[in-house]
């Protein structure tokens, strides 16, 4: 008997943290309703809101006179099938039961075997949670089975402990998951972002768990982006995905200030808080920005980064919660280049004094050949004139991949025929790639980083200048303002100026012939 007294003690820490000495502000009562009803009770300090917990009884308590620790205590009943490798008997006549084990640490293997029985036993009472503190009121002494989605706990109630404070684990891990509808952009075009969080109302397990009252987004929100929007701020059913799910509650006018929104996540409930959501209840955000300028070549720029961390109570959002776990995405977006190279059709050589336009493409030029779009419309008829350097080179850059230009020559080099029809520009990679695994870490009270573990970073860089071995070979050829073969060709004009030059020396001759007739 001993040992099955140190045992339901024990249990106490078992799938749920056990016992707690505070008394708790008692936001929500489910009170017993069965004949045997008695002055115990089992309260869950950190009920998940909207779970179901639901209570077994696995024996009868028979309790001897006297009040407090020394008051003896029997158990009996009949012991489930699937239990008597860890009950016994003491005497068949009375049915009182004993733990034959030895210790105070329940193995796993009991623990899996209660579980069993629970699922196929009747249960007392059960509740649905509204996110405060849940007691079960009013329960005769016995030996109780506590389940929940989450997790389960045996405990006793007798009378040294009529009245017994358990915690959820809440066992529940928010993740983070960020997407980008494209991989590539022109710039002036709006990039689509969706944020998905599964969530958690407490963080943490047993008596160290803390209640989320804030939930704090954060996004770099870069340079590259622009007029962020927000589309839609959504809290969804457990379980759910961007695309799919119930939506319990619609924010509206959310925006970020100062790159963070801020949502709270539990209502003041008297000297504590009630959760608003179902735990493990998904935050679902679809946003936008339009891409003003080329993702930077040394790459930390590049990624826009999305976190989300939780506060507990206190002044503001509240006190950072400590917590470990994976708590944030990037999403990387691509810009690429295209290049033109002007070649004189005879020597191969680069040609300067080009100039060209593509229409619908407005660019800035940054450095002699250097373009920078700020907005491609392929139906627009207006379009920037973009002059080539001296080394023949044109580089335009931040265009989507994917993307194919019809590039019109202006004017050609002086000396030069200009082509007579437009010419097919695709884009090419603009920078290598950069990708930084996110991983996962650890933080304190501060929210500062106190451990990393997964982390696999590559980093490499690259300039618009590589994209010149891959560029357009625009070709010239000198030019020629008349025909040299064919036809009379210049033939006549060699005509015409033999025979000037003949009847310049008749004309000659003649007067100096008659000159001597006269005299």
């Amino acid at each position: 008997m001993k040992n099955l007294k140190k045992i339901m003690a024990a249990v106490l820490a078992v799938m749920m943290v056990g016992a707690m000495s505070m008394m708790a502000v008692f936001a929500q009562t489910a009170t017993y309703s069965g004949t045997d009803k008695s002055n115990g009770s089992i309260t869950i300090l950190n009920a998940a809101k909207g779970e179901t917990y639901t209570v077994y009884k696995l024996f009868e308590a028979r309790l001897g006179s006297g009040t407090g620790s020394g008051t003896p205590i029997s158990y009996y009943g009949d012991i489930p099938s699937g239990l008597t490798d860890y009950f016994e008997y003491i005497d068949s006549g009375t049915k009182n039961v004993k733990y034959k084990g030895s210790g105070t640490e329940m193995p796993t293997a009991m623990r899996d075997a209660i579980q069993t029985w629970a699922e196929g036993a009747d249960s007392l009472i059960s509740a649905v949670s509204d996110g405060s503190a849940l007691k079960f009121a009013e329960l005769p002494y016995g030996y109780y089975v506590v389940t929940t989605t989450q997790g389960k706990q045996v405990i006793s109630v007798d009378s040294t402990q009529p009245d017994v404070e358990i915690y959820d684990k809440n066992s529940k891990t928010p993740t983070a998951d960020k997407t980008v509808e494209n991989k590539s952009y022109n710039i002036g075009d709006r990039i689509n972002y969706t944020a998905v969080f599964n969530t958690a109302n407490y963080i943490g397990e047993g008596k160290d768990a803390k209640q989320v009252i804030n939930y704090v987004i954060n996004d770099t929100l870069p340079e590259f982006l622009s007029d962020v929007t927000i589309e839609s701020l959504v809290i969804k059913t457990p379980g759910s995905s961007a695309t799919s799910g119930t939506v319990l509650e619609t924010v509206s006018g959310a925006a970020f200030s100062n790159k963070q929104i801020t949502l709270p996540w539990a209502n003041k409930s008297g000297s504590g808080f009630q959760s608003k959501y179902q735990n493990g209840a998904v935050i679902v955000i679809k946003y936008s920005g339009i891409l003003t300028q080329v993702v930077k070549f040394d790459g930390d720029g590049n990624k826009n980064t999305i976190t989300i961390e939780p506060y507990g109570s206190g002044t503001g959002s509240g006190s950072k919660i400590p917590h470990s776990g994976t708590w944030k995405d990037d999403a990387i977006v691509y810009t690429y280049g295209a290049a033109l190279k002007k070649i004189d059709g005879a020597t191969s050589g680069t040609l300067a004094g080009a100039e060209f336009k593509v229409n619908g493409l407005i660019a800035t030029k940054s450095s002699d050949g250097v373009y920078v779009v700020s907005k491609y419309n392929p139906s627009g008829t207006s379009g920037t004139i973009m002059k080539v350097a001296d080394n023949g080179m044109l580089y335009i850059l931040g265009l989507a991949s994917g993307t194919t230009l019809s590039i019109e020559e202006t004017k050609a080099p002086d000396g030069y025929n200009k082509a007579t029809s437009p010419e097919e520009l695709k884009p090419q990679v603009l920078s290598k790639t950069y990708i930084e695994t996110s991983g996962s870490w650890k933080v304190d009270e501060d929210g500062n980083r106190t451990a990393n573990s997964g982390t696999a970073v590559t980093k490499t860089s690259g300039s618009y200048t590589d994209l010149e071995a891959q560029s357009l070979k625009f070709v010239n050829n000198k030019g020629s303002l008349l025909p040299s073969t064919g036809g009379i060709g210049t033939t006549i004009f060699y005509v015409v100026g033999a025979v000037l030059v003949i009847g310049s020396g008749i004309v000659l001759v003649t007067k100096k012939r008659m000159g001597k007739e006269e005299n």
